[in-house]
């Protein structure tokens, strides 16, 4: 009498081990760019850290609107900062861009321009993130 499980059997435990691991992958992606966009929002980052540090330091009456003062400043100086630093992320992005251009074909220029083309329309939706204009036309330097 042989104990071996029959192919379906195993097939079927295959394909739900993968279909598991797929839908797993996915959630975490998606819970991960959703906690993404949530830290870029500094109203939650300050909230966030004036309800931990009233806690955890039990902050008295007085202490709690000065704490918020020097949080809402930081706040801005923060959201201006991380500002300041995406912009200049995407000039460095536009910028190698036009300069890959450069070494590419006229065939690697075209796809390459649907590619960039991706990157600015997946930008916009991940991370509510505009590029800067790349001056160039479609596929030519």
């Amino acid at each position: 009498m042989k104990r071996t499980l029959p192919w379906k059997l195993i097939t079927a435990l295959v394909l739900v081990f993968i279909a598991g691991g797929v839908a797993g992958s996915t959630l975490t992606a998606h819970l991960i760019r959703q906690a993404f966009r949530k830290s870029l929002q500094f109203e939650n980052w300050a909230a966030k850290t004036e309800e931990s540090l009233a806690r955890k330091l039990s902050l008295t009456a007085e202490q709690r609107p000065k704490a918020h003062t020097i949080i809402l400043e930081s706040e801005k100086d923060f959201a201006s900062i991380f500002g300041r630093t995406l912009r200049e992320c995407g000039e460095v992005i536009v910028r190698s861009g036009r300069r890959l251009d450069e070494v590419l074909t006229p065939e690697q220029r075209a796809i390459h321009a649907t590619m960039k083309a991706e990157l600015r329309a997946s930008l916009r939706k991940d991370l509510q993130m505009e590029l800067p204009p790349d001056d160039s036309p479609v596929g030519i330097p």
